[in-house]
């Protein structure tokens, strides 16, 4: 299901017909290479799950952060149930310079118990670190690394913004 809706809203991201007209979404890989790695499904990862309730300043806030240590801004589902709505949000958000990984997954927002937004979610096999508020993700890894189960991935992720 989670691969089907993932595919189905690429679908229709790739599709200029959606805008009528207007700018479609430009999606060329981050690093110039074979787009099927960005949009990969990994179990272990690191998740911020986000809502259009949320300011664009802080969506664009965590884009930028997952640009560097990848992983995932996950919505639970579709503004006005409506996938021409998403899409034209996304987009308004990438012309701002929004570049992370999108998805919609209503799936894991109950696998991890997920009722606040923003919630960073760390998950690595069995071990799970997650934090709800208004914190970033720097301030989320530098605790997970610390006190959290995932403590090691925490680290190297929490290296990669560094560095970067």
């Amino acid at each position: 299901m989670r691969i089907a809706i993932r595919l189905f809203f690429l679908f229709l991201l790739a599709s200029s017909f959606l805008f009528s007209g207007e700018e479609a979404l430009d999606l060329k890989c981050s690093s110039g290479g074979d787009c099927g790695a960005d949009f990969a499904l990994h179990e272990d990862e690191l998740k911020v799950f986000v809502s259009f309730s949320m300011p664009d300043t802080a969506l664009l806030s965590f884009s930028k952060a997952l640009e560097k240590t990848g992983g995932t801004l996950v919505f639970r589902g579709l503004p006005e149930n409506s996938f021409q709505t998403f899409a034209q949000k996304i987009l308004d958000l990438k012309k701002q310079g929004m570049g992370a990984q999108v998805s919609v997954d209503p799936e894991s927002f109950e696998k991890f118990q997920i009722k606040n937004v923003p919630t960073i979610c760390l998950n690595i096999h069995e071990d799970l670190d997650k934090i709800s508020g208004n914190v970033s993700l720097e301030y989320a890894l530098s605790s997970f690394s610390e006190k959290g189960e995932t403590k090691e991935k925490a680290r190297e992720l929490l290296q990669q913004l560094e560095r970067f």
